[in-house]
């Protein structure tokens, strides 16, 4: 990354600090609400009756998963940054950084780390108003963004990135042909952030694709199984196989 490149990339997250953050201190404690909700408030704003009263809250909710096993990134021995190279770098900086998603999203402190922490799936994330389940949540809706709102309520369980480079079509209906418009639309459409420069977007890319799936000794590197594998396992797959699942899977 360039000298200013770098000064680029500072001034575009410090620009993307939210005054959200410094309203929020002066929020009520966890369990005092004795403020009046307003309906009328944005989700994103203190004292909305679609969140909680205190970031304290929102930082529970958002806790990432603690026993998710450390990103393999392809080419690299193990997760080390000073090991990378500039643009994953890049990409690595971007995928953690709040601001990347814009300054309702750095308010939250939700960055695409939060919902994919080690490259997996946050599967216990839980979003008021915008989630059904545990580990689902709906970024068409105003909870974060109102311009993404499609007027349907329709969480989607947050899916694993690990070996996605090889996952081809993308989205839960595989309408997305390629990984890098995946992203744009996470980036530039549910989050609204259309300014994004496109080399920190290819560099986000870059980043994600290498993403490695851990190594299983009951699967072979083009997904077959192996000796090691039971019994059970291979019943499944015959099901598997036979219900054509692998033609989307």
């Amino acid at each position: 990354m360039t000298g200013a490149a770098a000064l680029g990339l500072v001034g575009f997250l410090l620009a993307q600090a939210p005054r959200a953050r410094t309203e929020a201190v002066s929020e009520p404690a966890i369990g005092a609400r004795t403020e009046a909700r307003d309906v009328s408030k944005k989700p994103w704003e203190p004292r909305s009756i679609h969140g909680p009263a205190s970031r304290a809250v929102f930082e529970l909710n958002f806790q990432p998963v603690r026993d998710v096993p450390p990103y393999r990134i392809a080419g690299l021995g193990r997760y080390d940054r000073t090991e990378m190279d500039a643009e994953t770098l890049l990409g690595d900086v971007l995928f953690h950084a709040p601001a990347l998603l814009g300054p309702r999203s750095s308010w939250f402190g939700l960055s695409c780390a939060t919902c994919h922490p080690g490259g997996a799936a946050h599967n216990t994330l839980f979003v008021e108003a915008s989630s059904d389940r545990k580990g689902n949540v709906d970024l068409l809706s105003a909870y974060f963004y109102v311009e993404a709102d499609d007027g349907v309520f329709a969480p989607r369980n947050i899916s694993s990135l690990r070996g996605c480079a090889q996952s081809a079509p993308y989205r839960r209906d595989g309408a997305v042909a390629e990984l890098s418009q995946a992203n744009a639309l996470v980036v530039r459409h549910e989050f609204q952030q259309r300014d994004v420069p496109a080399a920190w977007l290819a560099a986000l890319d870059a980043y994600v694709a290498r993403f490695e799936l851990l190594p299983n000794a009951r699967v072979d590197a083009l997904g077959r199984l192996t000796a090691a594998a039971s019994d059970d396992a291979r019943a499944g797959e015959r099901v598997f196989d036979g219900a054509g699942c692998a033609g989307c899977h």
